[in-house]
């Protein structure tokens, strides 16, 4: 869901950036780095494949490790995401610190303003 509050859209999302995340189908966790309030992929070429409410609903720039460890951006819908469980990904230091990092921003620039 969007509002307009003071000319700013304000998103109603159920996941929030900086959060991990794991991705249902796949089981690759990440960690949340933006928010778009729809699809904004347009020019993409499965723009034309993706069901027109889906796209009306937030969609998320996620971090991920593959299975071999190395870092990747992906593009998700909200219906792909579930909160990952920290017990369960121990080894996942990487993505640990990067959530921590942009937490970390995000509350300065809330002191900051």
């Amino acid at each position: 869901m969007h509002k307009k509050q003071n000319n700013k859209i304000i998103i109603s999302s159920k996941f929030n950036i900086g959060e991990q995340v794991e991705h249902k189908l796949l089981g690759l966790t990440g960690v949340i780095i933006d928010i778009d309030p729809k699809y904004s992929l347009n020019n993409s070429s499965n723009a034309k494949k993706i069901n027109k409410s889906l796209k009306k609903k937030p969609w998320y720039h996620i971090i991920i490790e593959d299975h071999n460890g190395y870092p990747m951006h992906i593009y998700l819908s909200e219906t792909q995401l579930s909160w990952k469980i920290k017990e369960e990904y121990s080894e996942k230091t990487s993505l640990d610190k990067l959530s921590k990092i942009i937490k970390k921003q995000i509350k300065n620039n809330k002191t900051d303003n």
